[in-house]
């Protein structure tokens, strides 16, 4: 194969560059962009669902205690009755 001349070696050189300008290459950095971007929306539904399951888990204590309170309630009355009549 004969040596190419200057000029056609920078043909080829521009030429090449166009097809890797032309093409989808991903850089390291932008590889780790998107694995940044893919974990931080993880995340943030991890702590959707956590802070979901907080506030049910803070619902059904409140709906326990009131059921709890209402039940004192009644043993409290029951007692003063009680003793209401054996006074």
């Amino acid at each position: 194969m004969p040596p190419r001349s200057l000029q056609q070696r920078l043909t080829l050189l521009e030429e090449k560059v166009a097809q890797l300008e032309a093409s989808p290459v991903s850089t390291p950095r932008d590889e780790l962009r998107h694995m940044h971007d893919d974990l931080a929306r993880r995340l943030e539904t991890v702590g959707n669902e956590s802070r979901q399951r907080d506030e049910d888990l803070v619902r059904r204590i409140d709906t326990a205690n009131e059921e709890s309170r209402r039940h004192m309630r009644v043993l409290y009355e029951d007692l003063v009755t009680r003793i209401a009549t054996i006074g």
